[in-house]
């Protein structure tokens, strides 16, 4: 796990510097408004992309294993599916067109939403292979060439007077040169038709189709609504303080269960519920670690990291909304990386379809109820407790599966080491000087404090983990 998770957590890692280059960047070359655009074409591309392709992707990965002895009739069913998807979405594109002549969304824009939708659903696909098939490197590069490019042409159409539309096609463009330069979805061979596994993948995967509806919904809507009711300009702020905290938080969450994933299913099929539950240690104990300490972070620097990341358009409300977003974030990585496995392993999509339509439905509902009293922040509160009840529901779920465990005590010993954590960096923060050696003194502090705190409360058996190191090299 250590060395794949090392692979992972590099290509994350990389993805996540040129994403804050991004920011920084578009932050400053964009005006409010057209960062605004930009952020509600991407999220339109992510929403169409896991809305048509990503049950492709899963499913794909679900039976990866079981058809490894006919790996490439597993694929070309896939790339079949994969190309009757595309030609529905051109349908849709056409009748996208139709509605963005009316509503005035430019043209630049709705083509960039379309060439971006299907080429980040091809390149998802890709990832899915690399991961199921225990190829980190492959992964790592096909993510972080597709963010390199991404990030100069969103960057030059930025720059050279295109805007957030231009900005939204230069990303399409980029993410489709690398689907065709690696050729993660290739054309389908007829002598490779198999009609058994086609039925297979669907089965598994169509259900999954409203799952990931409604998780965009949950996803992507407040920012909808919130440039409905208040304005594209009013969008970026809050696409700011999002994306920047899920490129952090949900990469690290994501990395541990792309490498732990794989093991979580072989123990599955060896042995159930009580090998898998042996299996989930790693995974369990690293988010149970390491959820307060980044969480806290970002919540005690929030107004140091937004003014270096952010441009002084955006960096003011950014910092305001990004605690509630930091909170949101991290309850939801937890639910998808960790809380979710349960539903994947018993193949019980309807449970986890009710669910999401719930976390979906409050978070409209309080959306549309909070942003007139709150304002933006109240559309970071909305998500936060929409995902507080899945992450809780999952949670049930997994228990009576018999893969996890009661887990009440660590959860406060968790929130109590946060807690302690953004007090300490708040009452000590350094006011004056170079806002980047305020930030790091400010995170210094908080990495003292968390040191101590969690070794005091024992945080994830941190002090029989330790016990055990020094005797096992004779230090004591």
């Amino acid at each position: 796990m250590f060395k794949s998770s090392l692979i992972y957590l590099v290509a994350r890692v990389l993805n996540g510097l040129i994403a804050i280059a991004s920011f920084y960047i578009l932050s400053r070359t964009l005006t409010a408004t057209e960062y605004g655009v930009y952020a509600l074409g991407t999220s339109a591309i992510a929403f169409f992309s896991s809305v048509l392709f990503q049950w492709i992707a899963v499913s794909m990965a679900r039976f990866y294993a079981e058809q490894l002895h006919r790996h490439d009739i597993l694929m070309n069913e896939v790339a079949r599916l994969f190309f009757l998807t595309s030609t529905l979405s051109f349908v849709l594109f056409a009748l996208f067109l139709l509605i963005a002549k009316i509503s005035q969304v430019s043209p630049l824009l709705a083509v960039g939403i379309f060439t971006g939708s299907v080429a980040l659903g091809a390149h998802n696909i890709g990832l899915q292979i690399a991961n199921a098939g225990s190829k980190p490197v492959h992964y790592g590069l096909l993510s972080t060439t597709r963010s390199v490019l991404a990030f100069l042409l969103a960057v030059g159409a930025s720059y050279w007077g295109f805007g957030g539309a231009g900005a939204v096609l230069g990303s399409a463009i980029a993410t489709l040169f690398i689907v065709i330069f690696f050729k993660t979805v290739q054309l389908p061979k007829r002598a490779k038709k198999n009609l058994a596994i086609r039925l297979e993948l669907l089965r598994y995967g169509l259900p999954l189709t409203l799952t990931y509806m409604a998780m965009m919904v949950l996803d992507v809507s407040d920012r909808f609504i919130i440039g409905w009711i208040m304005g594209a300009a009013a969008v970026a702020p809050y696409a700011a303080a999002y994306d920047l905290t899920q490129q952090v938080i949900g990469a690290l969450a994501n990395v541990l269960f792309l490498a732990s994933f794989p093991n979580i299913m072989t123990a599955w099929k060896r042995g159930g519920a009580e090998e898998t539950k042996k299996a989930i240690v790693p995974l369990s104990g690293s988010m149970l670690i390491g959820a307060p300490l980044i969480s806290g972070l970002f919540i005690g620097g929030s107004t140091e990291i937004c003014q270096i990341v952010f441009g002084p358009n955006l960096s003011r409300d950014a910092a305001s909304i990004m605690p509630w977003v930091v909170i949101a974030i991290t309850i939801a990585s937890v639910k998808s990386f960790f809380l979710d496995i349960a539903f994947q392993l018993k193949k019980t999509i309807h449970i986890q379809l009710k669910i999401t339509m719930a976390m979906a439905g409050i978070n409209l509902i309080l959306t549309v109820a909070l942003l007139p009293i709150l304002g933006v922040v109240g559309a970071a509160v909305s998500t936060a407790i929409s995902f507080a009840f899945g992450a809780v529901a999952s949670w049930y779920f997994g228990v009576k599966v018999g893969i996890y465990p009661m887990i009440f005590k660590d959860i406060v010993k968790a929130l109590v080491v946060m807690v302690c954590i953004v007090s300490a960096m708040k009452i000590y923060s350094v006011k004056g000087g170079s806002e980047n050696l305020n930030m790091l003194i400010n995170f210094l502090v908080g990495m003292v404090v968390y040191v101590v705190s969690a070794f005091s409360i024992n945080l994830g058996g941190v002090q029989i983990f330790l016990m055990k190191f020094i005797k096992s090299k004779n230090l004591i």
